[in-house]
């Protein structure tokens, strides 16, 4: 989106979230003479574009940010894959207690070794314990190359005994590992 439409060769400086702009890199490509700018928010992008006056400038960001900041669409459905998400969470600096009879998920962070099966040594206690693990996802460790964090999901509370008891055990077979809070599961 941007100012107003305008031919892709006149296109110099494109803002959005550094995850959006990851997710375009396939227009991005078409643009060698753009350059990416992050920005905090894709909604911030749009502000921005807006503010700057330059027609120049674009933003990758939702047509309800362009609308919202009076933008013309350029494009649409630019992402290189059209089941890309993004999802937002809040961590709270509490832990709830009131988790009896509902059943919780768990959002939790760890950090291994490099080297083979640490992932499986990892998350073995899970699956002794019975303990479904919902979600696991690697993300690469900023400055440090070919070293990971894992982001899991499991299902129960940091409070149950066995769910305790597992996380004790992964916490002894990594570098790292911080649960950063429950949530009810119907949520």
């Amino acid at each position: 989106m941007g100012l107003r439409p305008i031919e892709h060769e006149e296109i110099r400086v494109v803002h959005s979230h550094p995850v959006a702009l990851d997710q375009c890199r396939r227009l991005l490509d078409t643009l060698p003479q753009a350059t990416a700018v992050a920005a905090p928010t894709t909604a911030d992008a749009a502000r921005h574009v807006a503010e700057s006056g330059d027609p120049t400038h674009v933003a990758i960001a939702s047509e309800r940010a362009a609308r919202l900041h009076g933008l013309a669409v350029l494009a649409d459905n630019v992402g290189d894959h059209p089941e890309a998400y993004t999802r937002f969470v809040s961590i709270a600096t509490y832990t709830r207690l009131d988790g009896d009879g509902v059943p919780f998920r768990t959002a939790l962070s760890f950090v291994t070794d490099h080297r083979p099966g640490a992932l499986n040594r990892a998350i073995e206690p899970f699956a002794r314990f019975d303990i479904d693990l919902i979600q696991l996802v690697s993300r690469p460790i900023p400055q440090t190359p070919w070293r990971y964090r894992f982001d899991a999901v499991l299902s129960g509370h940091p409070l149950d005994p066995t769910v305790r008891r597992a996380l004790q055990e992964v916490g002894s077979r990594t570098r790292l590992l911080r649960v950063l809070g429950s949530y009810p599961a119907a949520s």
